[in-house]
């Protein structure tokens, strides 16, 4: 089954951009987003395969200056309305608990970066979120060690992959090809551990793909950045 596949349009969406900032229980909202623009993903866990599915359920996902949403559908889809805007910080608080067969909780918050020239693709936006207990093995297996004092970006490429680069200083990327994990910065999904948060911002660049620029960056952070190749 594809990502989209995975999708289940009718699980969640926020009706309006309103700027009331309180929270929303998806399952309850019925509605379209008019003039806003739809933001819609999946944020599924680390080792989330086709074959060995798992999708985080529950995330809260935070429109930077608007609502707030909790994704309810067990396969990780979020479904967003957002002011036009080139890009929209919406900050992620994933479920204490992983629902997945290894178990585990996750901790470390996100930063979903909302672009509206990917969005206007219609491409999928992915994220990823790693449980502590699923953390320390996956760096070790690259000969890292994560520091909570810096960041992590996470960059999901939709169409040709180029070599993704970031301006801030970080450990050498690992990148994934749907099966695997390898040392890299071209894959399917690109990884840049132990970032150094300096100013907050660093810059996300492919070889001229869409969505490309500046994002935010902080510590104990991961930052989901989609990128689409041409």
């Amino acid at each position: 089954m594809t990502p989209a596949g995975r999708f289940v349009l009718c699980a969640l969406l926020v009706a309006a951009c309103s700027d009331n900032g309180n929270h929303q229980d998806a399952s309850t909202i019925d509605g379209k987003c008019g003039a806003s623009l739809f933001f819609t993903g999946e944020l599924v866990d680390w080792d989330s395969t086709e074959s060995m599915f798992c999708g985080v359920f529950r995330a809260k996902f935070d429109v930077q200056g608007g609502t707030s949403v909790i994704a309810q559908a067990p396969n990780g889809r979020f479904e967003l309305c957002i002011a036009p805007a080139a890009t929209t910080r919406v900050d992620i608080t994933p479920p204490a608990t992983s629902v997945c067969a290894s178990g585990g909780n996750y901790t470390i918050p996100g930063i979903a970066i909302a672009n509206q020239a990917v969005i206007n693709t219609g491409k999928l936006f992915s994220a990823r979120a790693i449980t502590m207990q699923r953390l320390a093995p996956f760096y070790s297996q690259f000969g890292l060690t994560y520091d909570a004092a810096k960041a992590g970006v996470f960059v999901h490429v939709e169409g040709t992959p180029h070599p993704v680069t970031l301006s801030a200083s970080h450990d050498a990327p690992v990148s994934y090809d749907g099966t695997t994990w390898t040392a890299g910065s071209t894959g399917l999904n690109v990884f840049f551990p132990n970032v150094v948060v300096g100013t907050g911002t660093t810059m996300v660049t492919a070889s001229g793909a869409i969505g490309e620029g500046s994002v935010p960056i902080a510590a104990n952070t991961f930052t989901y950045v989609t990128l689409v190749g041409n």
